[in-house]
């Protein structure tokens, strides 16, 4: 509570600087009420995945991003990548973008948006939701990768969807360039 707290929450971000890992920063802080739940109020969350696209490797994106050196990413490309991207909005059981042999209750998520876009020799998907299943933004990359290569149509990710079958659904991309980037409550 605020009366116990000995750092005012504008100090805290410094205060507690000194004591997180290299790939942690606080920037602001603020008071919570008691009942507060850091995963279960989570009114959405958004992830960006990064694709690092150029026939050489870079050291700087070495371990930050899924490096394909092929030319697959070209305008008409991306556009196909939206438009099967677009698929993923709204209320879908997700259980064909969900690792198998993962248990949950349910496998119906609500997404806000999803979108691909080139940044340079990055491709950038980001997309957001109530919540994810396990590895379902690594599968949804991947079949978009896969929409990409023309091995999925565009308009296949509805199919996929409705199917519940993981194995209709593209590869799951590798870890590396995977980020939780937005929490919002």
């Amino acid at each position: 509570d605020a009366e116990g707290s000995t750092v005012p929450f504008d100090k805290l971000p410094v205060a507690v600087a000194r004591f997180l890992p290299p790939d942690l920063s606080l920037y602001y802080a603020t008071l919570a009420e008691d009942d507060f739940h850091p995963r279960y109020d989570v009114k959405y969350k958004e992830y960006l995945y990064r694709i690092y696209n150029s026939p050489m490797r870079d050291p700087f994106e070495s371990g930050r991003s899924w490096h394909i050196q092929y030319d697959i990413f070209s305008e008409e490309n991306i556009a196909k990548m939206n438009d099967a991207a677009k698929a993923f909005i709204g209320k879908h059981d997700f259980s064909a973008f969900m690792a198998s042999g993962s248990t949950v209750e349910s496998t119906v998520r609500d997404v806000k948006y999803a979108e691909v876009r080139r940044v340079g020799d990055v491709i950038e998907f980001r997309v957001a939701a109530d919540g994810f299943l396990y590895n379902m933004v690594r599968i949804m990359t991947g079949t978009l990768v896969a929409v990409a290569q023309g091995k999925i149509s565009p308009d296949g990710i509805g199919e996929i969807i409705d199917s519940h079958d993981r194995r209709r659904a593209g590869m799951t991309a590798p870890a590396e360039g995977l980020y939780l980037n937005f929490v919002a409550y």
